[in-house]
């Protein structure tokens, strides 16, 4: 991942993160599917994406883990929303902007139900 993507990726999601209740969830295991993530572990990944004040060098590894996860599920998310409805930059752009948008509306459909699908999700939040 590129420097600029991590920038942008750690301010996006630390505006999605502030003022939200740490949640205290297991990231996925490498490798895992993400059709198998569950709210609740994206919930997670964006808890533990935010090192903290004076994080140890263990709690900023384990933020950057996350934060790769969380970007790759974001990544995703776009990947199912224009699979569905087709690549239109114009309508869906993969930016800052559609993930600072997308990522509180994920946050509030994963809260309804930690237990539901990170795919579920998504695809209650598509076109909003």
């Amino acid at each position: 991942m590129s420097t600029m993507s991590r920038t942008l990726f750690r301010l996006t999601f630390a505006a999605a993160l502030a003022g939200s209740a740490s949640v205290a969830v297991a990231d996925p295991e490498a490798g895992a599917d993400l059709l198998d993530v569950s709210c609740g572990n994206f919930l997670g990944m964006l808890a533990t994406a935010n090192p903290g004040t004076n994080p140890t060098p263990e709690r900023s590894a384990d933020a950057a883990d996350a934060q790769q996860n969380a970007f790759k599920a974001m990544i995703w998310a776009h990947g199912y929303t224009s699979g569905k409805h087709g690549i239109d930059q114009k309508a869906t752009p993969l930016n800052k902007a559609w993930i600072v948008k997308t990522v509180p509306l994920l946050v509030a459909e994963c809260r309804k139900n930690s237990k539901a699908s990170f795919y579920s999700a998504v695809q209650a939040v598509d076109g909003k």
